[in-house]
């Protein structure tokens, strides 16, 4: 390598040399082959070992001046540019263009062993009245160019086609702008663009927001907080502000209600009370809230969800009459039930009870009745009745003494 590298260091003067005295050269086979190529006789061609310089001139529209160097044997060529050896910080390759009206532009291709700057780099570089312009990647056949990449000097980079990352993550990280920390946007070819942007919140702490901008003004459909908290559709899109599943949904906690309504639609909706789990964590027998939406009644059951046809009902509310069904179907009772009814009291319209006349033994049960107001306690009625009956009870047994002693 040492050699190739002093081999390099000489290259230039030993061409200028050349030139001076007029020395021979030889032409190298690519060059010969190539028809297209006018090499001028004032420029010669150096050579050493393996390694052959010339230049030449490809014919076209603009003088295209060319300085090859090959190989004539071996599978590769190598150009090496090496550091000072007793100073080792730097070696850059340099892309120059330089005059009075445009300044300085140069690209550097380097490899620095600085201090403050252990690295290896492309640099864009100006001085004086240069200017910054993009740098590109692209591909090129002759007649068609396609440009892969661009970045310019604002740090605005743009990859064109199709980007995919081989890692295990791609990570975006950001200095924060105020509103986010970090964001990737999704934006839609368009004279006035749409966007969607997945932005890592910096004005609602630690936030995961989607936002869309309609091209006129910023909406956030989806925001979700550090601690799971979710916000779905914007606070001031109120029309807007909804949850859409299609499928099954699982909480694992409580789903809290504030000045809001649970709207259920379709034909037959149902809230579902699932059962305890068997050792497959599979339930069958599971209680539902129901909504009856033919007939606006509210059902409360129990069914097989292996069946469709297993749905029993063990209690229905008439949505039209406000008539209660207790396991049993529809009738004409307010409140049916089939098998006992336990109950610790039932309060009963005394108004109904004091219809029509009441036999003279009665009057006093009469007017217990009417002290109670418009509501009286079955518990406090039997009472009165048993209190009655024990009172009846009585006199009967005197009758029937009475009766015995007349009788003797």
């Amino acid at each position: 390598m040492k050699y190739h590298c002093l081999f390099f260091a000489l290259l230039f003067v030993s061409i200028a040399e050349a030139q001076s005295v007029g020395a021979a050269f030889s032409i190298s086979d690519e060059v010969a082959d190539r028809p297209e190529i006018v090499l001028p006789d004032s420029i010669s061609s150096f050579k050493s070992g393996s390694y052959s310089l010339s230049q030449y001139q490809i014919e076209g529209a603009d003088e295209v001046q060319v300085l090859d160097v090959q190989r004539d044997k071996g599978y590769y060529s190598i150009l090496q540019i090496n550091s000072p050896e007793k100073t080792p910080f730097e070696s850059t390759l340099a892309l120059m263009n330089e005059s009075d009206s445009m300044g300085v532009e140069f690209l550097d291709l380097y490899n620095q062993n600085y201090s403050s700057e252990r690295q290896f780099g492309i640099r864009l570089q100006k001085r004086g009245k240069g200017t910054f312009k993009p740098f590109v990647i692209d591909f090129s056949d002759g007649t068609k160019k396609t440009k892969v990449f661009q970045t310019t000097g604002d740090q605005l980079s743009t990859f064109y086609g199709k980007l995919e990352v081989a890692g295990n993550f791609l990570s975006v990280q950001g200095k924060g702008s105020g509103y986010s920390f970090s964001a990737l946007e999704l934006k839609s070819d368009e004279e006035i663009p749409k966007l969607w942007q997945i932005s890592h919140k910096q004005d609602v702490l630690h936030a995961l927001s989607f936002s869309y901008y309609d091209g006129d003004a910023w909406k956030f459909p989806l925001m979700i907080s550090e601690k799971g908290n979710t916000l779905v559709g914007s606070i001031d899109d109120l029309e807007n502000a909804r949850l859409q599943v299609t499928g099954t949904s699982y909480f694992n906690g409580n789903v809290q209600l504030d000045d809001a309504n649970l709207l259920l639609t379709g034909r037959d909706s149902r809230i579902l009370f699932e059962a305890a789990k068997d050792s497959h964590g599979k339930s069958s027998v599971t209680s539902f809230l129901g909504l009856d939406s033919e007939n606006g009644d509210v059902l409360l059951g129990n069914m097989d969800t292996n069946s469709v046809e297993s749905e029993s009902v063990s209690i229905l509310v008439s949505g039209e009459t406000g008539d209660v069904f207790i396991g049993a179907d529809r009738s004409h009772e307010k409140l049916r039930a089939v098998g006992n009814i336990h109950a610790a009291d039932v309060i009963l319209d005394s108004s109904l009870m004091l219809n029509g006349e009441w036999p003279d033994e009665l009057k006093e049960l009469s007017e217990m009745i009417k002290s109670a107001g418009d509501e009286l306690s079955l518990v406090l009625l039997n009472r009165l009745l048993l209190d009655k009956i024990a009172e009846l009870s009585l006199k009967l047994n005197s009758l029937e003494q009475r009766m015995q002693e007349l009788e003797r």
